[in-house]
C-alpha cells in the first residue's frame, strides 16, 4: 500500500539573507534565517495519510505574530501531526542538522495580529477563530482534494487594519508527490539492529528530497539525493528493544517571495510517514556457504529453520522462473538461490526477503523442478532497479509435514547481497466469536497467530461513536484481551477481501465503550497501575471473509 500526505507551509517576515551556522556540540552544519522586522506569519496546510475511515484528513493552521518567533522557521512548529521545529536547513545532501521537538501551541503566549477573515492556500481556506483572545486560523476536514501534480498554488490573505491584504497568484509550484516503495505507511514496520533501514522511492522532477528521522536519541533533518534509494543506519545508536522510530520522507519545493518589502519563505511538502519498532536480534546468520544453486542441491540439503539471515548468491545460475502468468505475475530471470523448509500441519511459513540493490522476487514451490507447483509468491516493487522488500506467507492445511522450497530470485540481475527473515508459526485457529457472551466464556487470548472466517458473522456493532463514528457494514469478530500493567498489545490483521479495522472496547456489549481504533494494525500500552481486561474487535466492513490475526502481548 502506498499512501501519501501533502504539507504546504509559508513563513513570512521581513528578513536578512540566510547565514551558515554550526552546532557547537554536534558539528552539524546548516543555514538559518534571522528576522529584522517585528511581524511574521506562519501558514500550514497538511493532507495526512488516511485515517481509519479510509480518507485523508486535511489540516490547515495559521497565525500572525507581533514579535519574532523563538526559532527561525516557525511554520515547522505548527504541523498538525507530531510537529518539529527546524532551526537550520541542511545546506547539501550528506550534512544533517539537529532538530528540536515542536510544540503546536508555541504561539499561545504571543500576541497575534488580525490578518482578516480568511487565509487561503491553493484550494484550502481557513477561517479566523478567536481562541481566548488569540486569533488563529484553523481548518480540519476529511477530504480527497489534492493539488494536481505540478500545480501552481496561490497564497492569499484578505487583509485587515493590522495586516495588509496579500495575494501571490500561482507563486508556488507543488513538488512531485513522494511515492515510497520500500515500506507501507499504514502499518508499523519491524526494524532490526543488524540492518540499516533501506528506504526506496520513485525519483521525481520537482523538489528536493528531505528526511526527518526521529528516535529516542533525538531528531535530525537531512537532504537526500533524489535517486530513489537511501539507507538510514541506526545500528550504532544503542536503541532499546521496542523503541519507536518515526521517519518522514518527503519531497519539498521551496521558494522565496519579495512582496512590498516583506520576505516570504514558502515550502510545499509531499511527505510519507514511516513508523517502526526497534528489535534487538543480534547478528544475522550468513547463508552464503549453505545456499543451493540447483534443485538437486536443494533436494539433498537439510531443511532450514526460522531465523534472521543474510547472504550473497552473485554468480549463481538462473534455474527457475515463475513467468508472467505465474504466482508472482512477473518473470524473474536473475540468478536464484533455493532453500528447503519443512512446514508442519497447521503451521504458517512467513518469509520476508530483501535484495539490497536489485528488484527482488520470491516464491515457494512444493516441487523444486516445477514452477507450476508454486503455492505463494511476492513481487510487488516495480522497475528493473527498484530494490525493496517482498513478503510471502503460506499455511500447511494438510495432515502431514510438507517439504517446500523457497526460491530467492530477482527481476533482471542480482549484484549484491540479500536479507531474509523466516517465521514458522503454528496457527491458533478461528478464535474470533460474534457474541459478547461467547467472548467472555472463551477467556483471554494468548499471543499467537489466528486465522478463520467472518463470513457468517452478523453486524452487531454498526458504529463506534467514541472512536470517531467509524461505520462498518459487515459482521465483526471479537476476542477477550487481558493486559497486565506495563505491558503492550500489538494486533495486526490481514484480510484478502478488504481493509480490516480493529477496535478496543472496555465492554464488549457497549459500542460506545470503544477507546481505540486503527486500520490493519493497532497498538495499546497499559500505562495504568492496574491490570486490564477489554475486548479486541475485528470489523469486517464489506467484502471480508477470511482473516489472519497476529496478537502480540509483551
Amino acid at each position: 500500500m502506498r499512501l501519501w500526505s501533502f504539507l504546504a507551509l509559508a513563513a513570512c517576515a521581513g528578513g536578512v539573507p540566510p547565514v551558515d551556522v554550526v552546532d557547537p556540540e554536534t558539528g552539524d552544519t546548516g543555514t538559518t534565517r534571522t528576522f529584522d522586522r517585528p511581524e511574521s506569519a506562519s501558514i500550514v496546510v497538511e493532507l495526512t495519510a488516511p485515517w481509519v475511515d479510509g480518507g485523508p484528513s486535511t489540516f490547515m493552521g495559521a497565525f500572525f505574530l507581533t514579535q519574532p518567533p523563538p526559532v527561525a522557521n516557525l511554520a515547522q512548529c505548527v504541523g498538525a501531526v507530531d510537529p518539529v521545529c527546524i532551526e537550520q536547513w541542511p545546506e547539501a545532501p550528506g550534512k544533517p542538522v539537529s532538530v528540536l521537538p515542536g510544540n503546536p501551541k508555541v504561539a499561545a503566549g504571543l500576541a497575534t495580529l488580525n490578518a482578516g477573515r480568511v487565509v487561503e492556500v491553493g484550494p484550502w481556506t481557513a477561517n479566523r477563530i478567536d481562541n481566548g483572545g488569540q486569533l488563529f486560523y484553523f481548518l480540519q476536514q476529511d477530504s480527497l482534494v489534492s493539488p494536481p501534480l505540478g500545480a501552481q498554488l496561490n497564497v492569499r490573505v484578505d487583509g485587515s487594519d493590522a495586516w495588509p491584504p496579500s495575494n501571490w497568484p500561482e507563486a508556488i509550484q507543488s513538488p512531485t508527490p513522494m511515492v515510497v516503495l520500500s515500506h507501507d505507511p499504514a502499518v508499523e514496520t519491524p526494524l532490526y539492529d543488524s540492518d540499516p533501514i533501506q528506504l526506496r522511492w520513485l525519483p521525481g522532477d520537482v523538489g528536493e528530497v528531505h528526511l526527518i528521522t526521529s528516535t529516542p536519541q533525538g531528531i535530525q533533518l537531512e537532504q537526500l539525493v533524489d535517486d530513489g534509494a537511501h539507507d538510514v543506519d541506526l545500528t550504532k545508536m544503542g536503541l532499546d528493544e521496542g523503541s519507536r522510530i518515526d521517519l518522514r520522507l518527503g519531497r519539498w519545493s521551496r521558494s522565496e517571495l519579495d512582496v512590498a518589502g516583506r520576505s516570504v519563505d514558502v515550502s510545499i511538502q509531499g511527505n510519507q510517514r514511516i513508523r517502526g519498532v526497534w528489535n534487538v536480534i543480534g547478528p544475522r546468520d550468513d547463508l552464503t556457504d549453505d545456499l543451493s544453486d540447483t534443485c538437486a542441491e536443494a533436494e539433498a540439503a537439510d531443511p532450514l529453520g526460522p531465523g534472521f539471515y543474510e547472504g550473497n548468491f552473485t554468480g549463481f545460475a538462473n534455474d527457475l522462473n515463475p513467468g508472467t502468468a505465474g504466482c508472482t505475475d512477473f518473470a524473474a530471470v536473475a540468478a536464484d538461490a533455493i532453500l528447503p523448509f519443512e512446514v508442519l500441519p497447521e503451521q504458517e511459513l512467513v518469509a520476508t526477503y530483501t535484495l539490497l540493490q536489485n528488484n527482488a522476487s520470491v516464491y515457494l514451490v512444493t516441487d523444486c523442478n516445477d514452477v507450476l507447483s508454486c503455492v505463494a509468491g511476492a513481487d510487488e516493487s516495480s522497475g528493473i532497479n527498484a530494490a525493496g522488500t517482498e513478503r510471502l506467507a503460506w499455511r500447511n492445511d494438510g495432515v502431514e509435514p510438507q517439504r517446500v522450497y523457497l526460491v530467492l530470485d530477482g527481476f533482471d540481475t542480482v549484484t549484491h547481497g540479500f536479507r531474509l527473515e523466516v517465521d514458522l508459526t503454528t496457527l491458533g485457529g478461528d478464535a474470533l466469536v460474534n457474541d459478547c457472551a461467547d467472548a467472555i466464556a472463551q477467556g483471554p487470548a494468548e499471543s499467537g497467530l489466528y486465522d478463520g472466517t467472518l463470513i457468517d458473522h452478523i453486524n452487531l456493532i454498526p458504529t463506534y461513536k467514541t472512536c470517531g463514528s467509524i461505520d462498518q457494514l459487515g459482521g465483526e469478530g471479537m476476542i477477550e484481551i487481558f493486559l497486565e500493567s506495563g505491558r503492550r498489545l500489538t494486533a495486526t490483521a490481514e484480510t484478502p477481501g478488504g481493509t480490516p479495522v480493529l477496535h478496543l472496547l472496555s465492554n464488549c456489549s457497549i459500542a460506545d465503550s470503544c477507546f481505540a481504533s486503527a486500520v490493519k494494525q493497532l497498538e495499546y500500552s497499559n500505562s495504568s497501575p492496574f491490570d486490564q481486561t477489554f475486548y479486541l474487535v475485528l470489523d469486517s466492513g464489506t467484502g471480508i471473509g477470511e482473516y489472519t490475526l497476529q496478537i502480540e502481548i509483551d
